[in-house]
């Protein structure tokens, strides 16, 4: 299975995240009034491919909340809170500066490059079946939201118009 290195920020690691999990959670439909939830039909091979880079990304997602609790703790003299708003001496509401500090860090942190590059296993649009392309899955196609699939683009491979960039 090929893969693909990517140059990517903590906050695109988040984004990958969020992609795999919402591919994981299936798709919620109403049926005879009462919500299911429909797990996603998918080749072997892409879901393969997803759970071996759902692996690979929790690291990264792991290191971001490590460091939001770290920051946390030490930003909060370990109270391990830190609120938008304080009360001052003579009890107005005044902004918080260990939160404006901590948003700053956390920002920084987030939009930081990771270290490395990370190698991600590619997938094949037609692995994921995607309504209106052709489908290997047999019967049911997927209704994925676009912004899946621009998310998760720098790893697909066969997507429509690909060829013209």
């Amino acid at each position: 299975m090929p893969r693909v290195a990517l140059t990517l920020t903590y906050a695109d690691a988040l984004q990958y995240k969020a992609a795999f999990d919402f591919i994981d959670a299936g798709s919620c439909r109403e049926i005879d009034g009462k919500p299911i939830t429909i797990a996603y039909r998918i080749n072997s091979d892409a879901l393969f491919a997803l759970a071996r880079n759902g692996a690979i990304i929790k690291k990264h997602a792991e290191a971001i909340e490590s460091f939001r609790k770290k920051l946390l703790m030490k930003l909060s003299d370990g109270h391990g809170e830190i609120t938008p708003e304080i009360t001052d001496a003579d009890g107005n509401k005044v902004r918080n500066e260990k939160h404006s500090e901590f948003l700053k860090e956390y920002d920084e942190y987030v939009n930081r490059t990771i270290d490395e590059e990370v190698s991600l296993y590619q997938i094949d649009i037609n692995d994921l079946n995607v309504t209106g392309m052709r489908s290997t899955g047999g019967g049911r196609s997927n209704d994925f939201p676009p912004a899946l699939i621009r998310t998760l683009a720098p790893i697909i491979t066969g997507l429509p118009g690909e060829e013209d960039e």
